[in-house]
Parts: C-alpha cells; structure tokens; sequence
C-alpha cells in the first residue's frame, strides 16, 4: 500500500487501547536508509505539545488512522499508563 504524505498528514492516531494521542503533523527521514524514522503527532489544535512516535512503536497505518503500540506497564494486578516522552521535532523533516 503506498500513502502519499498530503494523505499521511492529519491522520489520528490512536493506541491499542483507543486512546487518541493526536493527529500526523511531521514526518521525520532518515537520510541513510531513505525511510521514515519518527512520526510527529500534535497533540491538540491550541496545544504546541508534539509527540515523537518511532516507527518501530507503529502497529498499523491504514488511510483512516494510525495505531501505535500501548504504553503500559504492568503493576500487579493493575495496569498503569506509562506518561508520553514529549519532545519538540528536530532534524531534517518533510513539510507540506
């Protein structure tokens, strides 16, 4: 399946549990291997807030959403959600 960027931009993204983490903003590339290295997702329309998403954490990327792995870490007999690693986007980047 090929996703043009235009499409890629904007998309949801959500994690396996449901929860909305926000929209594609960015895109990071690395130069060597000519690939997508990191997703850039802003976190609310107010909000300057951006998530670093790396490719690896990717679950599924259709032409509706994105999925990305659940940052959970288990405690007992509870779950806890791990908190967000956010960071402002760095490096070379493809903007519309």
């Amino acid at each position: 399946m090929l996703l043009q960027f235009s499409k890629l931009k904007n998309l949801p993204v959500f994690t396996q549990s449901g929860i909305k983490l926000g929209q594609i903003f960015d895109i990071e590339i690395d130069l060597d291997s000519q690939s997508i290295l990191r997703y850039v997702v802003k976190r609310g329309i107010v909000s300057r807030e951006t998530l670093l998403i790396h490719r690896g954490q990717v679950v599924v990327i259709t032409d509706e959403k994105i999925i990305v792995e659940d940052a959970v870490v288990k405690d007992g007999r509870t779950m806890k959600i791990k908190e967000a690693v956010v960071q402002p986007a760095t490096g070379i980047s493809a903007r519309e």
